[in-house]
């Protein structure tokens, strides 16, 4: 599933940036979105094949993105006590692939092969 990002400067018609959309792979080249809903909790379009119609290419950049990951915990201890927690996950994995769509300079380290450990602290 995923979400529209970025759409600057104009969005691609027949897409929401309040809507998710679940993929559906046509190619190794291609794919196809099936609205998902609000919040990303309907099912039948994918079920059923019916993809969002796109009335438009868009214009700048357009980006499709995974929905945030969001986490909200109430707690109350006793009758009187409570309180609220703010858990941010933490996702490991690898790029696949990048691009840059502005040129730039000063990215990253310039020292080659530089491996530097991190600080850690208890």
């Amino acid at each position: 599933m995923v979400g529209i990002g970025s759409t600057m400067p104009q969005a691609i018609q027949g897409l929401s940036t309040t809507s998710s959309y679940y993929v559906m792979k046509v190619d190794d080249n291609s794919f196809k979105l099936a609205d998902a809903g609000i919040g990303g909790t309907s099912i039948v379009d994918f079920e059923r094949g019916k993809v969002v119609g796109l009335n438009s290419t868009g214009t700048g950049y357009q980006t499709f993105k995974y929905p945030d990951i969001k986490v909200n915990v109430e707690v109350g201890y006793g009758g009187t006590v409570t309180g609220n927690f703010t858990i941010t996950p933490f996702v490991k994995g690898s790029f696949t692939g990048a691009y840059l769509y502005e040129s730039g300079s000063n990215y990253g380290s310039t020292i080659l092969n530089n491996l530097a450990k991190p600080a850690v602290s208890s």
